[in-house]
């Protein structure tokens, strides 16, 4: 299973945290970590080489972290993006309980 947690304060994303491989199908042929990593990785690369910002990152074989200084995740471009992973997310999980968790906590 994959847990996917997003940090936010207030209104904002300030980060999110992914674990593990979801299990659907057998590793390089599992359609849902595809997706989850195109989506997740996709707002990473953006964030560091597009807006040229330096978030705590932290990225190894099944584990994705990104974690935005206090001034960054307030930025509109940012939200657009934190916001639009989120329900790029919310969508992919739907109906997929077994196999993804989706979760947020307030004010981390």
């Amino acid at each position: 299973m994959t847990k996917i947690v997003f940090y936010r304060i207030k209104d904002n994303f300030k980060g999110f945290e992914v674990k593990g491989h979801t299990g659907f199908s057998e590793e390089g042929k599992d359609i849902l970590c595809a997706a989850i990593s195109t989506a997740t990785q996709m707002v990473v690369y953006a964030i560091k080489e597009k807006l040229n910002l330096k978030p705590e990152l932290e990225i190894k074989d099944g584990y994705l972290k990104i974690i935005l200084n206090d001034e960054d995740f307030l930025k509109s471009e940012v939200c657009i993006l934190m916001d639009t992973c989120f329900d790029v997310l919310k969508q992919i999980s739907k109906n997929k309980n077994k196999y993804i968790k989706l979760e947020v906590k307030e004010n981390v």
